[in-house]
């Protein structure tokens, strides 16, 4: 079977330290983008930027939006290998994709609508059915309010 992208792309992943923060992974996962996302197919790949006080943050200030035309059908957020570690830095990639979500919500044009949440080389799908609106995978939602809970388990990132 043929590999999905280029193997150069995995292997200059594969060799990113897990200290490195987002930025070193920007350059792969473009590549990754156009790769699946050809232009010849009429995809164009849409980095977005946002001012760190107009959106919550951790250490986050790009994503990637992939659009046929001017219709969104996808988009990447991309946080460092070490988010994957902490429950409460996937808590918030969990909360940040979640807010995405709702706040595009009601410009989508696709019955479906994902977000990959990237953490290093690990990711989770999310996908958002503008029919029922609805999020999968599912909120988990806090059952003791005293206990930490982890809301946001590694294994989504699988």
């Amino acid at each position: 079977m043929d590999e999905p992208w280029p193997l150069f792309i995995t292997n200059y992943l594969l060799d990113i330290p897990p200290e490195a923060n987002e930025k070193m992974y920007y350059g792969p996962y473009n590549a990754i983008l156009y790769s699946a996302f050809p232009l010849t197919q009429r995809f164009i790949v849409c980095p977005q930027t946002y001012p760190l006080e107009t959106r919550q943050s951790m250490d986050f200030t790009i994503e990637y939006i992939v659009q046929v035309g001017r219709t969104p059908v996808m988009a990447v957020e991309v946080k460092r290998a070490r988010v994957y570690d902490t429950i409460q830095a996937r808590a918030d990639a969990d909360d940040q994709v979640r807010e995405r979500l709702f706040s595009m919500g009601n410009t989508f044009r696709v019955p479906r609508f994902h977000i990959v949440s990237v953490l290093g080389t690990r990711c989770c799908v999310y996908s958002y059915n503008t029919n029922t609106l609805s999020i999968t995978p599912p909120r988990i939602v806090p059952t003791n309010l005293t206990l930490v809970e982890d809301l946001a388990p590694a294994e989504r990132w699988n």
